[in-house]
């Protein structure tokens, strides 16, 4: 594996398997990027009375803004329509990510 989203794994390290038979390679062969998140969040409580108090929050969701990339195209090969095989152009490659950008909230909760 490279670490590469453009090549996460070489594409020319493969062979098609002859046809009726079955190929050598493991269940699960191919490992993703890691994940990365994390959430911050503030809260500061105001008392206004005996029993009723504000209460101000503010949070931050993948608080740094790190990209996580989803799991590379699996797919070695593609069937062609003679029932051959071919190599998928997008095998290796990272397309998508799989969290969301910064998100960032605030909220005033009126606790009584």
């Amino acid at each position: 594996m490279t670490g590469n989203i453009n090549q996460w794994a070489n594409p020319a390290g493969f062979s098609l398997p002859a046809p009726g038979t079955l190929g050598n390679l493991q269940r699960d062969f191919l490992a993703g990027p890691g994940t990365v998140n994390t959430n911050f969040s503030v809260i500061k409580e105001t008392p206004i009375k005996e029993q009723v108090r504000v209460q101000f929050r503010a949070e931050f969701f993948n608080l740094f803004n790190h990209a996580n990339f989803a799991l590379p195209n699996a797919n070695v090969f593609v069937q062609t329509a003679n029932g051959g095989g071919a190599p998928n152009p997008t095998f290796g490659k990272v397309t998508a990510t799989t969290t969301a950008a910064r998100q960032i909230q605030f909220a005033l909760k009126l606790l009584f």
